[in-house]
């Protein structure tokens, strides 16, 4: 058995019935205020993506993906965002047969993403994780 079947493998109908696949909106937004520990893979057409863009995120289009896996970082949670869920979900799902363990799907729409990624929602959780650092230190 090699690496890919071990993790083709870890894809099984219970991993998607847990939802271990996906990022609720809350999770995204700590890691937003977080570490940078996440990066965001925007894999929405370049005309989808130029009806609303984000900032802070990688843009590669669900199409160029396999050519230009090697922009994504191996060692970091790829959160795959698209104007649904079924091609992020694809994207994760293809990141992961590559090999890319943390890759993760964000569930949520455009409208919901929009708001995640307003300057003001992305300032409030910075704020708000510094906060509870603050308060576990002191």
């Amino acid at each position: 058995m090699n690496e890919l079947d071990g993790t083709l493998r870890e894809m099984d109908l219970q991993f998607f019935a847990n939802g271990k696949h996906g990022v609720t909106l809350s999770q995204a937004a700590e890691c937003l205020g977080g570490s940078g520990d996440c990066v965001f893979l925007d894999v929405r057409t370049e005309e989808e993506a130029g009806y609303v863009q984000f900032n802070n995120v990688l843009h590669i289009p669900f199409n160029l993906l396999p050519d230009r896996i090697g922009e994504l970082p191996v060692n970091k949670t790829i959160i795959v965002f698209c104007t649904s869920v079924v091609r992020a979900s694809m994207a994760a799902f293809y990141l992961k047969a590559e090999g890319m363990t943390g890759a993760r799907t964000l569930m949520a729409n455009s409208e919901e993403m929009v708001d995640l990624f307003s300057p003001a929602q992305v300032l409030s959780h910075r704020n708000s994780i510094a906060q509870q650092r603050n308060n576990c230190c002191n």
